[in-house]
């Protein structure tokens, strides 16, 4: 799989990338799951904590976090 989708709080999704792709790589990746204008999508890093949690954002780590503009809040 090519990125991993997770569900915040509020069920919003965001979108979970390996870093050995660039920005502009994950953000076209995400982009297969969001179908939204690239500039309607925000990215930042985050960490992944075994399977089932992610942090962001702020958090250096080993992902790129893809989500949609003003949705960033967990």
């Amino acid at each position: 799989m090519r990125y991993e989708v997770y569900r915040t709080d509020s069920n919003r999704s965001v979108v979970a990338i390996d870093k050995k792709f660039s920005k502009e790589e994950a953000l076209r990746i995400a982009n297969e799951h969001f179908k939204a204008k690239l500039d309607a999508l925000q990215i930042e890093t985050g960490r992944t904590l075994g399977e089932e949690d992610l942090i962001f954002p702020k958090k250096s780590g080993d992902v790129w976090v893809v989500f949609r503009r003003g949705t960033n809040e967990m």
